[in-house]
């Protein structure tokens, strides 16, 4: 659906916002599209898979401040922010 309608920007934004649930299925989808580069180029396909990292981490640091409160969170922000910093 985001493909026909958007093109490659569009599976790149899907992607963004299904990681601020799954990263998994966001991950597996772009993978999908992206195997045999008709669909969507292998570079597109990373800047995608990253965005779904990237947000699905934002969930993980509101549910770690909301479940644990700032000091709990404050531990994982530092993990987290290294994570992505590494990913990216």
């Amino acid at each position: 659906f985001a493909h026909r309608w958007f093109g490659a920007g569009g599976i790149t934004v899907a992607a963004a916002v299904v990681g601020f649930a799954d990263a998994h299925a966001a991950v597996i989808s772009v993978a999908e599209f992206s195997k045999s580069a008709v669909l969507l180029q292998p570079e597109a396909a990373v800047l995608a898979i990253l965005l779904a990292l990237t947000t699905n981490t934002v969930t993980k640091a509101v549910v770690s401040y909301s479940a644990g409160g700032f000091d709990f969170a404050r531990q994982l922000w530092l993990v987290q922010a290294l994570m992505l910093a590494a990913t990216w």
